[in-house]
């Protein structure tokens, strides 16, 4: 599995529709909820790499996404996590702020849970 596939496959793993930052289109936007996530890539000396990924959600509360930000939070609390790719291990661990909520100035409706995180690769 490449670096790609690995992340991919962590933030696919909540059971929400995941999507590159990159390949949302703003006038084709998806149902929600569902997660973005920024891809990064890395090796090993590289250092720490910040990003960050965001569960969007629109509904008159947070309820509908708070379990899904509640299982992400702890995925990443501790120790963080390992995801093993083809060339070694991507670490991801909480930033700081772990997550902050990103209103929606045009929508009240839509709520958006930015996460920070930083990936250390364990890779070539």
């Amino acid at each position: 599995m490449t670096k790609a596939e690995a992340l991919y496959a962590y933030f696919s793993g909540f059971g929400l529709p995941a999507f590159e930052e990159s390949a949302l289109y703003p006038e084709t936007p998806p149902e929600t909820p569902y997660l973005t996530y920024e891809r990064v890539d890395g090796r090993l000396c590289d250092g720490a790499t910040p990003f960050s990924f965001t569960v969007h959600g629109r509904d008159t509360s947070l309820a509908q996404c708070e379990e899904i930000v509640k299982e992400v939070g702890e995925t990443l609390s501790g120790g963080g996590c390992v995801l093993p790719c083809d060339e070694g291990y991507i670490w991801l661990l909480p930033g700081a702020p772990l997550m902050q909520l990103a209103p929606d100035a045009d929508d009240p409706r839509v709520k958006r849970t930015v996460f920070h995180a930083v990936a250390e690769f364990l890779t070539n």
